[in-house]
């Protein structure tokens, strides 16, 4: 049990914020911009049919289930610890290259903030032009 002062709160926005850096990835920039409003009209029916949902069930179990363990936790004492395993599994598995695709947008980013736009394109930096 955690001591109530040492605890610290998330706010709404800090957690909107959040969630958009692990899903917008610089890479998508120019293709929202190269298809411009219509893109724009997908990302909100995905935000209203998948994201929105989602984050209402993700509320409930939350609820349901106070304790720390988040999504393994949840099919764990619903579906039993096999499953809960294979969705810490399906989890680590989706984020690992996820989070490599994510780092491999930061050379090219580094190198146009620093004005040197070969080192975004060096192979040795970006695995990505390999």
């Amino acid at each position: 049990m955690t001591d109530s002062k040492s605890t610290k709160q998330l706010s709404t926005l800090t957690f909107i914020g959040m969630t958009c850096a692990l899903v917008a990835s610089v890479r998508n920039i120019p293709d929202v911009a190269a298809t411009g409003w219509t893109m724009l009209f997908y990302m909100l029916v995905a935000v209203l049919f998948y994201a929105f949902p989602i984050s209402l069930i993700s509320g409930e179990f939350a609820g349901m289930f106070p304790q720390k363990g988040g999504p393994e936790l949840w099919v764990s004492q619903s579906l039993g610890r096999k499953w809960g395993f294979v969705v810490s599994w399906l989890l680590w598995v989706q984020m690992f290259p996820g989070m490599v695709m994510v780092a491999s947008a930061l050379a090219p980013l580094f190198g146009n903030m620093v004005n040197n736009v070969p080192l975004g394109l060096n192979r040795i930096v970006n695995s990505h032009y390999s």
